[in-house]
């Protein structure tokens, strides 16, 4: 096991393989062994983040068959040394001279196995190692000198098939004894001719996991992207032409300014074949189509025909150009040819993953769309292509085939769209294909943390669908069914799926069913409770328990909708006869409607402050003491109360004909609680619009009385008691308008700021 044996310093000896030792050589072990069938070799410079986990990797492979680890050191400084005492057989410090190649070979001429491994520290070697024993223990019935290995580069963190990641056949194996060594400062890479395939085996189903992208491309990758480019831009000066360095640098480059100039560079070097042309164009054309699309280069369809023309077999064009070509013609509405484009792309995978084909090939760059995730996106897009194509059971199938394991963010909202357009467009049943995709983003694949980001833009995206604007266009044109419907088939899993169930039906007794099963108001789409409301369905529900923050909550979330005034219009008369659970749900109706009410329509309007006062009225003896709802201790009260306890007294008044105290309670609740403006100005311009209606219809008679009347009060002193008692008379309070005016002098002019 790693760190049970010694260390022992070999001084100026010779290490095994015969190269002149020195002090900093460490080699495990002090006794001859027999040549191991194998040596994994390693160079590594404060790889502290990834070392161990490289390293404990290959513990099945050492004790399957004879194996030595060994590593060179280019100068940590974190730790990384220390932990590479623990598991290595040979260790030597390697001074940095800014080529890979001249460290990897160091490593390969320190070497004793039969084969020679190369692995990264930021990678690691699947557990599945049975193919790379069986190849490795047949080796005197064999005749390849080298051989291939599949390095899986992910791009982002989670490591997961949802995630982006990149499958590359690297040539990591070889024979040492045939002299191969690595060429190339940066990119390194063994120099390999061989004329017979028989010399060269693809273990497709051995995987290096690396993960020295993910972030790359972030601000964190800076330096790493800094000093590739620089040792490439390095070897392009020397030879503008390499095409190996100008694929290097496409790799390394992606951002630069110069970065298309390069592509187009690269593809006229192929144009013209320069060395190598033959086994690299075909990833160079994908990369420049990639990059096309990208950046909406004029040479996208030039440089799609030219890779179809070159390199037809090439899984770079048969999957990765056929992708980008299936996309271009997504983008420009040919949906009959994305579909044929993208099923040929299909096909293409197949092959790819049956090691059919021009494996080879890959061993010169990595296959950018051929993982799962790109091909769950393709799948998503074929299905609405075949969709617009009118094909909606091609286009179900398609959508039914799509693995929604471990969907990203991308495929859980596309996927969404896809459904909702044939939801609306067929009357296929999509019930099952919804619950299988609901059920796997519900779980917590790759992490809880993505499951959390999926269920987010599950309830964003499908809550959409319930909105008026959304449903009103939908009937405008001409949809065979709503989208919300197509999440019916959820009701029994989710809220979304219940508040479906209850748009769908017009039977009040249904509605208060599915109300029932609600346990998080929040998630119900607020559509369905005001469907059920405007039905007459009871709610609260009786005998279960209601919040008043529930309440509220739920009061807010209709104010965007007249359902709030509706039901307001409903509240204006009801009495809740003790039936406290309906009195706070109609409390947080009215605090919702008398809050975001526009005021522009009269009779709305009065309805909504009726039904506030109503509600007032009866929640405040109900909420407070009797003493706490004396005149005198009213200030006591939050200043929405204060006013509803105005506002409830003034519609007594007024009911009461008792203008002038109608007029003068609404100044006082409006002093108590100033974000009642807008409805206290409202109510007085209805006030004296009504006076003044009433003015204009009283017979001359009545208003030459009513005018005799103003004189003679005017000519006694307002205290006077006579005064007094005349204006506190019901007979005065039923004509004080035509006497006083519209209140005018209660309402004091302008009101409170």
């Amino acid at each position: 096991m790693p760190g049970s044996l010694s260390y022992a310093g070999l001084g100026g000896k010779l290490d095994r393989a015969g190269f002149p030792g020195s002090p900093d050589i460490l080699i495990k072990g002090e006794t001859a062994m027999a040549q191991p069938l194998l040596t994994v070799g390693i160079i590594f410079k404060n790889e502290l983040r990834c070392l161990e986990r490289c390293l404990k990797s290959l513990q099945p492979l050492r004790e399957a068959i004879s194996c030595e680890v060994v590593m060179a050191d280019t100068g940590s400084t974190d730790g990384s040394r220390e932990i590479a005492e623990r598991y290595a057989d040979v260790l030597f410090d390697f001074p940095w001279v800014n080529d890979f190649s001249a460290a990897r070979n160091a490593v390969i001429n320190r070497s004793s196995g039969i084969w020679y491994l190369t692995i990264d520290s930021d990678e690691w070697l699947d557990p599945d190692i049975s193919e790379l024993v069986s190849f490795l223990r047949a080796h005197k019935r064999r005749k390849e000198i080298v051989a291939t290995v599949v390095q899986r580069n992910y791009l982002t963190p989670d490591f997961s098939p949802s995630g982006e990641l990149r499958d590359f056949l690297a040539l990591r194996l070889v024979r040492p004894a045939t002299g191969l060594r690595y060429v190339g400062t940066i990119h390194e890479h063994f120099m390999v001719s061989v004329d017979s395939q028989e010399l060269v085996r693809n273990l497709t189903h051995t995987v290096l996991h690396h993960d020295g992208y993910v972030g790359l491309n972030d601000e964190a990758g800076r330096e790493k992207r800094e000093r590739n480019l620089a040792l490439i831009r390095e070897n392009l000066e020397k030879d503008p032409h390499d095409l190996t360095a100008l694929m290097q640098y496409i790799e390394s480059g992606t951002g630069a300014a110069d970065y298309n100039d390069r592509i187009r560079q690269a593809v006229e070097a192929v144009k013209s074949k320069k060395p190598g042309w033959a086994k690299i164009g075909a990833p160079i054309l994908r990369y420049a189509a990639g990059a096309a699309r990208d950046s909406k280069l004029p040479e996208l369809v030039e440089w799609i025909e030219l890779a179809e023309e070159w390199f037809p077999d090439s899984y770079f064009t048969r999957i990765d150009v056929g992708y980008i070509d299936a996309v271009r013609r997504w983008d420009i509405h040919d949906y009959e040819g994305c579909i044929q484009r993208g099923s040929s792309v299909f096909q293409a995978m197949a092959d790819f993953r049956a090691g059919k084909g021009d494996i080879v090939g890959l061993a010169f760059s990595t296959l950018q769309l051929a993982s799962p995730r790109w091909e769950k996106m393709l799948r998503i897009i074929l299905s609405r292509s075949y969709c617009r194509c009118k094909e909606y059971g091609k286009s179900r199938e398609m959508l039914a085939s799509i693995d929604c394991t471990a969907l990203n963010n991308d495929h859980t909202r596309h996927f969404l769209g896809a459904a909702m357009e044939l939801q609306r467009n067929s009357d296929l049943d999509l019930g099952p294909v919804l619950i299988n995709f609901y059920d796997e983003i519900c779980k917590p694949e790759p992490t809880e943390a993505a499951m959390q980001e999926r269920i987010g833009i599950f309830l964003h995206d499908s809550s959409s669908a319930f909105a008026p604007r959304y449903r009103l266009r939908e009937d405008e044109e001409g949809c065979l069914r709503h989208d919300y419907s197509l999440y019916a088939a959820l009701s029994g899993k989710t809220e979304i799926g219940i508040g479906a169930a209850i748009l769908e039906t017009e039977s009040v007794q249904e509605m208060e069913e599915w109300l029932g099963k609600v346990e998080n108001w929040d998630l119900l789409p607020i559509a369905g409770l005001e469907h059920a409301l405007l039905s007459g369905a009871s709610f609260p529900l009786p005998g279960r328990p209601f919040y008043l923050e529930e309440a509220d909550e739920l009061a807010g979330r209709m104010s965007q909708t007249d359902t709030l005034y509706r039901l307001s219009e409903q509240i204006a008369e009801q009495d809740f006869d003790q039936d406290f659970q309906r009195l706070v749900w109609a409390r947080g109706v009215v605090l919702a409607a008398i809050q975001t009410y526009d005021w522009q329509d009269g009779k709305t309007g009065m309805a909504v402050c009726r039904a506030f006062a109503n509600v007032e009225r009866q929640f405040l003896p109900e909420y407070y003491t009797a003493e706490a709802l004396l005149p005198e201790n009213i200030s006591a009260l939050p200043s929405l109360h204060r006013f509803g306890w105005y506002c409830a007294q003034a519609f007594q008044a007024l009911d009461g004909q008792d203008a002038v105290g109608y007029a003068r309670l609404l100044r006082e609740g409006l002093a108590s609680c100033k974000l009642m403006k807008p409805a206290v100005e409202f109510l007085t311009q209805q006030l004296e619009r009504q006076q003044e209606e009433r003015r204009a219809n009283a017979s001359p008679e009545l208003l030459a009385l009513a005018e005799q009347v103003r004189m003679l009060i005017s000519m006694y002193s307002p205290d006077d008691p006579a005064v007094v008692a005349l204006k506190s008379s019901a007979a005065y309070q039923q004509v004080a308008d035509l006497i006083e005016g519209p209140a005018a002098h209660e309402m004091g002019g302008r009101l409170p700021q």
